[in-house]
C-alpha cells in the first residue's frame, strides 16, 4: 500500500466518524440535559452536605462529560446521612455525594508542602474520576 493510499484512507476514517458523531438526532444534547438536570435536583442537598459546587464543566462529545467542581465545608454527620437519604430518588446526585465523601475521606489524609486543599472535581462520564486538586499556599499567610 502507497503512503498516498494510507492517507486517503485515514481521511475517508476521519470523514466516517466525523459523519456519525455530528449527533444528527440530538442524542448528546439529550444526554447532557437529563444529566443537568437531575444535577441541579441534586445540588441543594450536596449544598446542605457541604459541597458547594462552584464551577461546571460541559465536555461535548460522545459520550458527554459533565465535570463539577466542589468546594468543602465543614458539616455535622447528621445532616450529611440526611442529605443520602433524600437523594435516594436521585440516582446521579446519590453517586455524587457518596463520590465526594470518598474524596473528602482521603484528602484528609494527604497533606502536600507548601500547598492547601482546593476543591474537589467530579468527572461525570462513561469512566467516573475523581480529582482533588491543591494549590499553592501563600508564603505570606503563613506568617
Amino acid at each position: 500500500m502507497e503512503f498516498s493510499d494510507l492517507i486517503d484512507l485515514a481521511k475517508q476514517t476521519a470523514a466516517d466518524v466525523k459523519d456519525k458523531v455530528s449527533d444528527p438526532s440530538g442524542k448528546v444534547s439529550d444526554a447532557v440535559s437529563d444529566i443537568v438536570s437531575k444535577l441541579n435536583e441534586a445540588l441543594p442537598y450536596l449544598a446542605k452536605a457541604g459541597y458547594t459546587m462552584d464551577c461546571l464543566e460541559i465536555e461535548v462529545g460522545v459520550p458527554p462529560k459533565l465535570i463539577p467542581h466542589f468546594s468543602v465545608a465543614e458539616v455535622l454527620a447528621e445532616t450529611i446521612e440526611l442529605s443520602l437519604a433524600e437523594l435516594e430518588g436521585n440516582t446521579m446526585g446519590y453517586a455524587l455525594l457518596k463520590a465526594l465523601l470518598r474524596a473528602t475521606d482521603l484528602q484528609q489524609k494527604v497533606e502536600i508542602e507548601g500547598m492547601s486543599f482546593d476543591r474537589i472535581e467530579i468527572e461525570v462520564g462513561l469512566l467516573p474520576a475523581v480529582r482533588l486538586s491543591y494549590k499553592t499556599t501563600n508564603p505570606l499567610e503563613q506568617l
